[in-house]
């Protein structure tokens, strides 16, 4: 099985600043043909996007430092 997954470094990645929070795109949902995407998400207290739920997909968000209220 060939994947095009590749593992990266912590300079690596598309970086992106959206709704109050500065996000890296680890996996890319091209990268897996639309199965999963692994985004790092580093938002203030307050900051992100508000509530909501994508009609297409589920999320896993593990907290690694701070509170997350979801």
């Amino acid at each position: 099985m060939e994947s095009n997954i590749k593992i990266i470094n912590k300079n690596e990645g598309e970086y992106l600043g959206i709704a109050g929070g500065n996000y890296r795109i680890i996996i890319s949902g091209e990268q897996t043909s639309g199965n999963y995407a692994v985004i790092e998400m580093i938002v203030s207290p307050g900051g992100g996007p508000p509530p909501h739920a994508p009609p297409r997909h589920t999320g896993n968000v593990p907290c690694i430092g701070g509170r997350s209220r979801v």
